[in-house]
């Protein structure tokens, strides 16, 4: 009897380091499985990084490429090689095709323009100038009618009651044609949203001529702006829309990455040249992701 439970015992025992064993093995497994997978994202995101680092690269590629070509369009005063770079074809930046660039070009209108996120450190610009970028005889009333009026409508997030009273300041440089009758103004509009209201008092500037350059600037003294919009409407309450500033939009791809980046350079010439560091010096080029 006492053999046959010495028996039994062993039995036991031996099952009991069986599923021990199974049990170690499956932890041991499950842990191999995880590190393996963690190792793999680990390879993967360092493959993704180095292909990402190309396709930043091509999509500046696709923005140099826009840059000359504005540059072009500047000299001979006719934009219609630089729109056409629009989506028309797929850059290759290598001779094998493995990184390649599309280019997206547009015109912002000065007379329609919607701006998101104007902070008090990035203040937001915009242009009206001659379609044909002309500074000798400026001239934009026979392409849009004779303009009336400009319109500022802005927006703050939560702005009834802690941003009723923040303030928006607004300048204006112009100048006449040839560079002449240089002038520069400066206007302080007040919130003053409602009760439940996020929008913001509209505000008008009626002394527009079709015969002068303008540069606007809109900068918020105290809080960020969560939309602002500029409208420019003739006597008949019509929208208007005027060339303004050109946007260069790069998509840059390599293997599996995407990169897209932005530029926007005002497109008259002489703005930027004659008074790069005088009037426009903030914002002669701006490029961004």
């Amino acid at each position: 009897m006492e053999k046959f439970f010495h028996k039994v015992k062993e039995k036991d025992q031996n099952g009991m380091i069986l599923v021990m064993a199974i049990m170690i093995l499956s932890i041991v497994l499950t842990s191999v499985l995880a590190l393996s997978q963690i190792i793999m994202g680990e390879l993967k995101m360092s493959l993704n990084a180095g292909n990402s680092i190309l396709a930043f690269y091509s999509a500046e590629s696709g923005i140099e490429k826009g840059l000359y070509y504005i540059k072009y369009s500047r000299e001979n005063s006719d934009f219609s090689d630089f729109i056409k770079l629009s989506y028309t074809t797929s850059y290759n930046v290598d001779d094998l095709g493995n990184k390649k660039f599309v280019i997206s070009t547009s015109t912002i209108l000065g007379g329609v323009t919607d701006f998101y996120g104007v902070s008090t450190t990035s203040p937001a610009y915009l242009d009206i100038m001659d379609p044909a970028g002309a500074v000798g005889i400026i001239d934009w009333s026979a392409s849009v009618g004779l303009p009336s009026y400009t319109q500022i409508f802005w927006e703050i997030e939560n702005c009834f009651p802690l941003h009723a009273s923040d303030k928006l300041e607004v300048t204006i440089n112009s100048f006449a044609q040839e560079f002449s009758d240089p002038k520069t103004e400066t206007r302080i509009a007040i919130c003053n949203c409602g009760y439940g209201d996020d929008d913001c008092d509209i505000s008008s500037y009626s002394n527009i001529s079709p015969n002068r350059y303008y540069h606007f600037s809109f900068r918020p003294l105290d809080s960020e702006i969560k939309e602002l919009n500029f409208r420019m409407r003739n006597a008949a309450n019509a929208e208007l829309k005027i060339m303004s500033s050109a946007l260069i939009e790069a998509y840059g791809e390599y293997s599996n990455s995407r990169y897209r980046l932005q530029a926007t350079v005002p497109t008259l010439n002489p703005v930027s040249d004659v008074f790069s560091y005088v009037l426009f010096s903030e914002e002669d080029l701006t490029k961004g992701l």
